[in-house]
């Protein structure tokens, strides 16, 4: 338990007593995006509405720890089928999610980055 507090502190979270079970990729990600806000990231706001409204609603329940490269593929081949994103906006979208998940490995919150989807997947 103590361990889990410490990466949390160190990832930036506030912990109170809702925080104390597994971090979710939604959770994570708003504190993600505020981080970035804070440190001027200039594109902070499109890629916090890039994962809101094409990556949260399908991956946004799932447990940090638990997300795998064939959750992402099924995401990727949901946008590509289900709706007319063009396929930069594809691209904006993994771009955001391979930073975010990247950013979680340094934090200690996952043993491996999950975006290794390549050009077959992506479209």
């Amino acid at each position: 338990m103590l361990e889990t507090v410490e990466t949390k502190i160190r990832s930036g979270e506030v912990l109170s007593a809702a925080d104390l079970g597994p971090i979710t990729v939604a959770r994570y990600a708003k504190g993600w995006s505020e981080r970035r806000k804070i440190a001027g990231v200039a594109d902070w706001k499109n890629d916090k509405a890039r994962l809101r409204l094409h990556a949260l609603p399908m991956i946004g329940r799932l447990k940090l720890r638990e997300v795998r490269a064939r959750h992402l593929k099924d995401l990727f081949l949901s946008l590509r089928t289900t709706t007319e994103l063009a396929p930069s906006t594809i691209r904006n979208v993994y771009g955001v999610l391979a930073a975010l998940f990247r950013e979680a490995a340094v934090d200690d919150l996952i043993d491996r980055n999950p975006c290794i989807l390549t050009k077959a997947e992506l479209g």
